[in-house]
C-alpha cells in the first residue's frame, strides 16, 4: 500500500500529521504484529483510542477507528474539492 501524504505546502497539509500517524500504526500492525517502537509509543501517548496493555500489546479502541474514518473522509472531501475547484 502506498500512502498519499500531501506535501507540506499543499492545501491538504492539515491532514499530513494525522495521515502519517495512521500509516505508521497500520504498518506496525500489518508488518510487525503491532510491535512497539519509540515512534509508535509517541503516537499512542498522544492519540485517543490507542493504548498499550497486556504485555506491551497495542490496543486499538473503537474511538480510534471512528476518528480515523472521519479523518480520511474529510481528507477525501477536501481532495475532491481541490481537484474540482482548485
Amino acid at each position: 500500500m502506498v500512502a498519499m501524504i500531501p506535501p507540506k505546502s499543499s492545501p491538504l497539509s492539515n491532514f499530513r500529521g494525522a495521515l502519517k500517524a495512521m500509516n505508521k500504526v497500520r504498518n506496525r500492525i500489518v508488518h510487525a504484529d503491532g510491535a512497539l517502537d519509540d515512534g509508535l509509543r509517541r503516537i499512542i501517548n498522544r492519540t485517543k483510542g490507542l493504548s498499550i496493555k497486556y504485555h506491551n500489546n497495542l490496543i486499538v479502541d473503537r474511538t480510534y477507528i471512528d476518528c480515523s474514518i472521519t479523518t480520511v473522509e474529510n481528507f477525501l472531501k477536501k481532495l475532491y474539492s481541490e481537484a474540482i475547484y482548485g
